[in-house]
C-alpha cells in the first residue's frame, strides 16, 4: 500500500482479478480504493456496512491499536456479485459486528426499486459516464425494475469536508497523534446524523429504494501518469481540475456508512473502457445488496466481460 493510499488510487488487485491473474482481492477502502479500481476495472466490489468487519490486523490500521478507525472499511473484489457472497460470508464469519435481520432476510420476489442519483454539478461525472449510467437504467426498467430519481438528504460539500476531517483523525490516530481527538467526538456525532438523515429519507418510508445508484468515479480509467499525486490533474468534460476531485464519488457515498456494491454497466461509448456504478444500501443491508447484485446478472443487466489482449473490453 503506497502513499496514496488514502486516495483511491492504492489498489491493484482489481486488474489482477480482472486479468483472471486472481480470483479475489482483499483491501482497504478509505476514499474509493476498493470501489474506485474496480469501477475501471470492470469488475464487482463490495465496500461493507462501515464498522461490520474489524480493520484490526488490516492495514492501514495498526493491530495495537483498540478502537475502530472511523473512515476505512475492508472491502472485496470479485469478477462477479456471485463470487462476492461466499468472500463476504467467510468474511462476516468472524466479525466482531453482526448485522440485524436486513443481513439475513430471503431475497424479496417483487420488482427491484433503484433510485437514480446523478446531481448536475458536485461530484462532477464527465458525459460519457452520465450517458452509460442513465442508458443501464433504461435498460434496467425495461428489464422490470423500477427506477426513480432519488436525492439523499445531506450529500453536499460540508458532508465531504466531515468525511474529509474523519480521514485526516484516522490517519493521525494511526500514527500515534491523539491531537485529533477532541474534535472528533463531534465530528462522529453529526456522521450518526447523516446516517440517519439516509437511513430514514432514502430507505425508509413510501419512496424507499432497495438501492441507490450512482458513480462509482466521475470518468473512466485515464492512461498512468508520472506526475507526483498533488501536482495530477483530471479533465471532465473539457474542465482540467485536480485529480483529487475524481474521490469526490467516493467520499461523499461513504459518510452515511451505507454498503457499496459497484458494478459494471458497460463501456463507455466514446473511450470504450469500462464503466462502474455504486449501488448503496441501507446500513446493515449487505447481503440483500449482494443479492441484488446476483438478481441484476441474471437479468443480463450487469456482467464481466473478459478485457481482449488489445485492451478493449471483449
Amino acid at each position: 500500500m503506497g502513499p496514496d493510499a488514502h486516495r483511491g488510487r492504492s489498489s491493484g488487485g482489481a486488474a489482477a482479478v480482472a486479468a483472471g491473474h486472481s480470483r479475489l482481492d482483499l483491501g482497504s477502502d478509505m476514499v474509493g480504493s476498493v470501489r474506485m479500481p474496480a469501477a475501471w476495472c470492470g469488475v464487482a466490489a463490495l465496500r461493507p456496512t462501515h464498522g461490520v468487519v474489524s480493520n484490526r490486523g488490516h492495514l492501514p490500521w495498526p493491530s495495537r491499536l483498540r478502537l475502530e478507525p472511523p473512515a476505512a472499511t475492508v472491502g472485496l473484489t470479485a469478477r462477479t456479485c456471485a463470487e462476492l457472497i461466499p468472500a463476504w460470508d467467510a468474511l462476516l464469519a468472524g466479525a466482531a459486528l453482526h448485522l440485524g435481520p436486513a443481513d439475513t432476510a430471503p431475497p424479496t420476489e417483487r420488482a427491484p426499486r433503484l433510485g437514480l442519483w446523478l446531481p448536475a454539478v458536485w461530484p462532477a461525472t464527465d458525459s460519457e459516464t452520465r450517458r452509460a449510467l442513465e442508458r443501464w437504467c433504461t435498460e434496467a426498467a425495461d428489464a422490470g425494475c423500477d427506477v426513480v430519481p432519488v436525492t439523499p438528504p445531506r450529500a453536499g460539500r460540508s458532508e465531504a469536508e466531515l468525511y474529509g476531517r474523519l480521514v485526516a483523525a484516522q490517519i493521525a490516530h494511526g500514527a500515534g497523534d491523539l491531537s485529533p481527538a477532541r474534535p472528533l467526538l463531534a465530528d462522529l456525532e453529526e456522521q450518526a446524523d447523516v446516517a440517519a438523515a439516509w437511513t430514514d429519507g432514502v430507505y425508509a418510508g413510501p419512496g424507499a429504494v432497495d438501492a441507490l445508484v450512482c458513480p462509482a468515479v466521475a470518468t473512466t480509467a485515464s492512461l498512468l501518469s508520472d506526475v507526483p499525486a498533488a501536482q495530477r490533474t483530471a479533465t471532465v468534460d473539457g474542465v482540467e481540475m485536480p485529480a483529487e476531485s475524481l474521490c469526490d464519488w467516493s467520499v461523499i457515498t461513504s459518510v452515511a456508512h451505507c454498503p457499496s456494491l459497484v458494478v459494471p454497466v458497460g463501456p463507455g461509448d466514446e473511450s470504450g473502457l469500462p464503466v462502474g456504478a455504486q449501488l448503496l444500501g441501507a446500513p446493515g443491508s449487505d447481503r440483500a445488496l449482494l443479492q441484488l447484485g446476483c438478481r441484476l446478472e441474471a437479468l443480463g443487466l450487469v456482467r464481466f466481460r473478459t478485457p481482449s489482449p488489445s485492451g478493449e473490453p471483449a
